[in-house]
């Protein structure tokens, strides 16, 4: 899906090249990370199966996904802010946004 306010860019982490896009003001990774450094915490492979990390990237914990972020300058993980303004920017509305699965207990 491509929305009119769409660019595209790489960012080098961990020296591997990721594609990255820009929605409305927010810089996203458009790949999952790939990263095989050990970190706090737990990752692995879909179906712990090594040919799945290469192919989809790897499964973080909570812990693991905080502490990747935390070593890579500029980049976090979102904040549910942060997810709700990507999904107004692409199409998601506000009577859609106040119902999703996230604010289910804010009401």
């Amino acid at each position: 899906m491509e929305f009119a306010s769409q660019k595209q860019g790489t960012v080098s982490i961990h020296g591997k090249i990721y594609l990255t896009v820009q929605i409305g003001k927010q810089l996203w990774m458009a790949e999952d990370l790939k990263s095989n450094q050990h970190y706090e915490g737990n990752s692995s492979c879909y179906d712990k199966n090594p040919a799945n990390c290469k192919k989809y990237g790897r499964l973080y914990d909570w812990w693991a996904a905080v502490a990747i972020a935390s070593r890579i300058p500029g980049w976090h993980l979102p904040t549910d802010e942060e997810w709700m303004t990507l999904e107004m920017a692409v199409g998601m509305s506000p009577c859609q946004r106040h119902n999703s699965w996230y604010n289910a207990n804010a009401w």
